[in-house]
C-alpha cells in the first residue's frame, strides 16, 4: 500500500499548504490512479479513495479539467480561391488596404515569423470549417509559420506543397503590392467579385 501523501485518515481530506484547497473525504480503502489538485496543480499520487463513488468522480473530475485541449486542423481546400489574394489571376483592388498589409509578415524571419501564426481563408466565415488559406500555404510553405503549424497539430503535413506555384505569388510582400494597385480604382471584374463577396457575407462594401 503507497504512502498517504495528501490523505490524512482523520477526516481532513486532501489540504495544500499553498491553495488551501480541501477535499471531501471519506474513508479510506484503496489507491486511485496519479490524478492533480485542480487548485494548485498538486500531484494526488498516492491519494487514499473510497468506496464512495462521489469521492472517486470528484478526483476524476479534477484531472479532466486539468487535460490540455487537442489543437483544431485546420480544413485545407484543393485549390486556392478566386478572389485569394496570393493568386496571380486574381484582380487586384478586391480586399481591404489593411488585408493587403497582413501578407507582408509573413516573409519575416526570427523571431518576427514565430509570432506570424496562420493566415485564415477569408471565407471561412462562410463555412462551418476553420480553413487555412491555400494561397498562402502554397507560398509560405517552407516558413517556420506553417511549420509550427504542423508541429503543432494544426496542419497536415499532406496539404503542404512540396515546392513553389507559379500561379501564386512568391511571397506576401509581392501579393500585396498587386492587391494594393487596385484599392484606389478597382476594375469592373474586381468590383463584380467584391459584390459576390458581400452577399456571401465574407466581406463588406468600402
Amino acid at each position: 500500500m503507497p504512502a498517504k501523501v495528501h490523505y490524512r485518515p482523520d477526516g481532513a481530506g486532501h489540504q495544500s499548504p499553498r491553495c488551501g484547497s480541501r477535499a471531501k473525504s471519506f474513508t479510506s480503502t484503496w489507491v486511485l490512479e496519479d490524478v492533480t489538485c485542480g487548485n494548485c496543480r498538486k500531484s494526488l499520487m498516492g491519494v487514499s479513495a473510497t468506496n464512495d463513488q462521489r469521492w472517486r468522480r470528484w478526483l476524476e473530475n479534477q484531472a479532466k479539467r486539468d487535460q490540455p485541449a487537442k489543437p483544431t486542423k485546420l480544413h485545407c481546400n484543393p485549390k486556392p480561391c478566386d478572389t485569394c489574394p496570393y493568386v496571380r489571376a486574381t484582380p487586384p483592388g478586391i480586399w481591404d488596404p489593411e488585408e493587403y498589409e497582413k501578407l507582408r509578415r509573413f516573409d519575416a524571419d526570427g523571431a518576427a515569423a514565430l509570432g506570424a501564426g496562420v493566415f485564415a481563408c477569408h471565407l471561412s466565415k462562410t463555412t462551418e470549417h476553420d480553413t487555412v488559406c491555400r494561397g498562402w500555404l502554397g507560398t509560405h510553405y517552407a516558413s517556420m509559420a506553417v511549420r509550427l503549424a504542423c508541429a503543432f497539430g494544426k496542419l497536415d503535413v499532406e496539404d503542404v506543397p512540396d515546392g513553389p506555384d507559379p500561379t501564386l505569388y512568391s511571397s506576401g510582400n509581392e501579393a500585396a503590392d498587386a492587391g494594393l494597385a487596385g484599392v484606389q480604382k478597382p476594375s469592373a471584374e474586381a468590383r463584380k467579385k467584391i459584390g459576390r463577396l458581400v452577399r456571401r457575407g465574407a466581406g463588406r462594401p468600402r
